[in-house]
């Protein structure tokens, strides 16, 4: 669910920390417009009357419950965190954090739940707020985070893994921005944040295990190009196979255990079961 800017805005004061929902912003090269809510030159959206915004709220304990029946868990609710990164104050409140006790070991969980549109999708919804995600698992030190979904009037979540090597590029933007912060220097959105980091931060989310699982860019695979540019020239005689033998299938009458011609047998097995096999 992306967030809208409307007005008016809260008043604005200096902030001196770093909250979750910054990161977006962060990591996605938006700094301009942060830095100025940071340093209390502009205020931050009133999203009181913003419809999306509220129905996600009054949708989150229902949207917390489900989660806690499909995964047998118990979330306190609003667990804030905070750490200290250098001299950067990190801060956030997930939307609910389990400890739970797996053969021994304490095991941290953490939720975050958002309400969106019908049309959505789960990696849409990933890739936006993969830099919340990330960050909250930092901050309060998860083993993992539930990202619980209700698109529309179906649900759907995933379990979301720390990633190292997002974790640290996460770390970069945050000090690189923050410098901005302690020179007073303005940065421009149209640089490097917004480009380049765009880009990395976007193949980063692959090295993120969802569900345990991670997933790799085969652009420059010989062997995976080669298969796509196959599959691809024959997906419409594939489709035409499958339909002619379907076709072929039907062919056959309740009462007849074969029927053929010179080319093609299609025969019945004791089970039912029909199946065509070429002659010769």
């Amino acid at each position: 669910m992306t967030v809208s800017t409307i007005n008016p805005t809260q008043s604005p004061y200096i902030e001196d920390f770093i909250r979750g929902s910054d990161m977006i912003k962060i990591m996605t090269g938006q700094w301009n417009e942060l830095w100025r809510i940071k340093k209390g030159l502009q205020g931050r959206p009133d999203l009181s009357f913003q419809f999306n915004v509220q129905l996600g709220l009054a949708t989150e304990d229902f949207n917390i419950k489900w989660a806690e029946d499909n995964y047998m868990l118990k979330f306190n609710k609003q667990a804030a965190r905070q750490m200290q990164y250098g001299s950067i104050k990190l801060t956030g409140t997930l939307d609910g954090f389990s400890g739970t006790n797996a053969e021994d070991e304490i095991e941290y969980i953490g939720i975050e739940c958002k309400h969106t549109y019908s049309y959505n999708t789960m990696d849409k919804m990933l890739e936006y707020y993969m830099p919340q995600l990330q960050f909250y698992i930092w901050i309060a030190k998860l083993n993992k985070m539930v990202f619980s979904v209700i698109f529309g009037n179906q649900w759907k979540a995933v379990e979301v893994y720390p990633s190292q090597e997002y974790l640290e590029l996460m770390q970069e933007q945050i000090k690189l921005f923050w410098e901005h912060i302690v020179h007073n220097t303005e940065p421009d959105d149209a640089n490097y944040n917004n480009d380049v980091l765009r880009r990395n931060a976007s193949s980063y989310i692959d090295s993120v295990p969802i569900n345990k699982m991670t997933a790799r860019d085969a652009s420059q695979s010989n062997s995976f190009t080669e298969y796509t540019q196959q599959y691809l020239q024959h997906e419409d005689a594939a489709k035409t196979f499958e339909a002619a033998k379907k076709a072929l299938r039907e062919e056959i009458r309740p009462n007849e255990r074969e029927v053929y011609n010179d080319l093609i047998s299609v025969k019945r097995d004791k089970r039912g079961s029909v199946r065509v096999t070429k002659k010769g």
